[in-house]
């Protein structure tokens, strides 16, 4: 289990520093506000970044610096504004202010390609004096700026030298600024990574949208299962926030859409999918998932979902900092505490949970090295989203494969108990039969001895007769009886019984003496060998009794005994010379009221108790008992019956 949790651990790391490495020409930062490519090649070194310090001039909204004023000072971008060092006191996030840029290009290109991302919360963008993208309105107060997010692609007409100024305000945002990277290159290479990233945003969405309403129409058969539940909803909460993130790709569709409703859409996808991630996990580790760390993450994660919906902008997007240490904060306990936790529990979800966590963590590294300018790869936080997400799927199709093969198995396990029933229901119909056919012959010498009794005309002869008809049938109802409480004492091992040295060929003698006047054609060769053997007496004589009167009805009166040591067992052996038994009936045999034949259920007196009997004693004595036909024919009882041991035996079942 720990190499488990190992490598998968190194998977992910190893993944992330593989992709550290990069050999790709990085292109220079702006300076004091001056970024000098000159010496780039569009061609062979692909896109720029334009990064670094630009001017900043504050409550100022300029298209062209054509003044001699200084600049408010430099300002890293992309940055927000409240990181900028001034000794003037003003709320910085909430205002307005131009940046600029001198961008010195070599002297043979003529036409470029720009990407302009989403700026906090509307922008104007000027080159050389020409506006040529906006978002939204800008203005020098919230009544004359009108927030609004979206993605520009233009086509550029540059000098060798080129003055780039960026008009942006914020009065609704908590954090404004410059945010957004400005991307220059060849038109290809533009369009190339705007149409990979698109295509590989809207699969993305499409996947896990797809994901997400597969589970909650799972969900609909399977009410049961919450986890499919909450799964689908994170699913379709994840799926909201990418297609209102991905270059804006909702207000591409329904440009007409409120600034507002966008936001929240995006706020409230990302704070609901944290509690609602929660209740999936601990749906999956109900056994290790602390109940403090979900109530937790629910008191907090709720509410402030809630707030998305209730506040205005400006009040719920104050609580996004706060919500991303929670979030993370949150994220390090149910990724990593809890899968860890489950994994020395060896919960068998445990480690594709984790791995795909770690994944995600690794993407979500790699693309913070990219945005350091140390990569020049793709992004791979939706890739690894995506691969969590179909972690998360595997782990729900593998508890519904289980659940379904369990349901297979309880299926066929059902059906089985249906045909045992079925059979214990016909077997109880014989029994009811075959008892009220063995009760009604000694009911019946009983009442006709009682009529002669009744009777003043019998004489002596006919009394005497009638009592000894009324004795038989007594005797005959009492062992009866006997040999169903016996089998019920037996059947729940409700009755202890003493043990002590039990001569066997001495009970069977007995035994066949005392049947002999029952049946007198009955015959048995008994070996001359002579064993002892650990038993309760009486219910040996009940053991042997039962099975040589099975040899007088069924085996022909005729019957062999040999007796033989095996280790500490005193082998028995009874050969009968009847018709033997039929394959289908051997197997059933030792069950209760099964009888050897079906046919011969009323022609052949019993209950389907004896062969019972036979096997719960052998139990009880701790041996055992075959039931086979013999060769070439007849059937064949072997029973292996442990010998006594001189002391040991006074000691075994002595409440009897």
């Amino acid at each position: 289990m720990k190499k488990r949790i190992v490598v998968a651990v190194l998977i992910p790391l190893i993944f992330v520093l593989s992709c550290v490495v990069n050999s790709a020409k990085k292109p220079p930062k702006a300076k004091a506000g001056v970024l000098n490519l000159t010496d780039w090649d569009f061609v062979k070194d692909g896109p720029v970044v334009l990064r670094g310090e630009w001017e900043i001039y504050w409550h100022q909204l300029l298209q062209s610096k054509r003044v001699t004023d200084n600049p408010s000072g430099y300002m890293s971008v992309p940055s927000y504004w409240s990181s900028f060092q001034t000794a003037e006191t003003f709320e910085k996030s909430k205002n307005y202010a131009s940046h600029r840029l001198l961008l010195y290009l070599p002297k043979n290109t003529k036409m470029l390609t720009a990407y302009f991302p989403e700026q906090t919360s509307s922008y104007a963008l000027y080159w050389n004096g020409k506006q040529i993208a906006k978002s939204g309105v800008v203005g020098d107060s919230p009544a004359t700026t009108v927030p609004y997010f979206s993605i520009n692609y233009k086509h550029i007409e540059v000098n060798s030298q080129n003055e780039i100024v960026m008009q942006i305000a914020n009065f609704v945002e908590n954090r404004a600024g410059f945010t957004g990277s400005i991307r220059l290159g060849l038109a290809e290479q533009i369009e190339h990574e705007a149409g990979l990233k698109r295509a590989m945003e809207l699969v993305m969405f499409g996947a896990i949208s797809i994901i997400g309403l597969y589970h909650l129409i799972l969900f609909l058969f399977r009410a049961r299962e919450k986890a499919v539940l909450y799964f689908g909803v994170f699913c379709i909460l994840i799926s909201l926030r990418i297609v209102t993130m991905a270059d804006y790709s909702l207000l591409q569709l329904l440009p007409n859409l409120p600034h507002s409703l966008t936001r929240r859409v995006e706020y409230f996808s990302y704070y609901l999918a944290v509690p609602i991630f929660a209740l999936f996990a601990y749906n999956i580790f109900r056994q290790t998932f602390p109940k403090w760390l979900l109530y937790g993450v629910l008191v907090i994660g709720i509410p402030c979902s809630a707030l998305t919906l209730i506040l205005p902008l400006p009040q719920f997007s104050a609580t996004l900092l706060f919500y991303e240490v929670f979030t993370l904060a949150a994220g390090l306990a149910i990724g990593i505490f809890v899968p860890v936790r489950s994994l020395l529990h060896k919960h068998a979800d445990a480690l594709p949970f984790l791995l795909g966590w770690l994944l995600l963590f690794a993407a979500v590294v790699h693309d913070i090295v990219k945005n350091n300018l140390l990569l020049n790869s793709p992004w791979l936080t939706s890739a690894g989203l995506c691969f969590f997400i179909f972690a998360q799927s595997v782990i729900l199709a593998r508890r519904f494969t289980k659940a379904r093969q369990m349901i297979e198995n309880l299926t066929g396990e059902l059906k089985v108990k249906n045909v045992e029933l079925i059979q214990l229901n016909s077997m109880k119909d014989e029994f009811l039969a075959n008892i009220s056919h063995e009760m009604r012959t000694p009911l019946t010498s009983v009442a006709m001895g009682v009529d002669f009794l009744e009777d003043a005309t019998a004489t002596g002869d006919l009394k005497t007769i009638a009592l000894e008809n009324i004795r038989n049938g007594t005797v005959k109802l009492d062992r009866l009886i006997d040999r169903m409480l016996l089998s019920s004492d037996l059947g729940t091992g409700s009755k202890d019984y003493s043990f002590e040295m039990v001569d066997v060929a001495l009970v069977v003698k007995n035994v066949f003496s005392e049947i002999t006047p029952k049946f007198p054609s009955l015959e048995c060769t008994l070996s001359t060998e002579s064993f002892t053997v650990d038993a309760n007496k009486n219910l040996t004589t009940t053991l042997f009794n039962e099975l040589l009167t099975n040899v007088a009805l069924y085996g022909k009166g005729k019957c062999t005994i040999n007796m033989q040591k095996a280790a500490d067992y005193v082998e028995i052996s009874i050969a009968d010379s009847g018709p033997g038994v039929p394959p289908e009936i051997i197997t059933k045999l030792g069950q209760k009221f099964q009888r050897l034949d079906v046919s011969t259920t009323y022609e052949t007196p019993g209950m389907g108790l004896g062969l019972y009997l036979c096997k719960k004693i052998i139990d009880i004595f701790k041996g055992s008992i075959v039931f086979e036909n013999n060769t070439p024919r007849g059937f064949l009882v072997t029973l292996n019956i442990p010998i006594a041991k001189k002391g040991a035996f006074s000691e075994k079942n002595s409440s009897g």
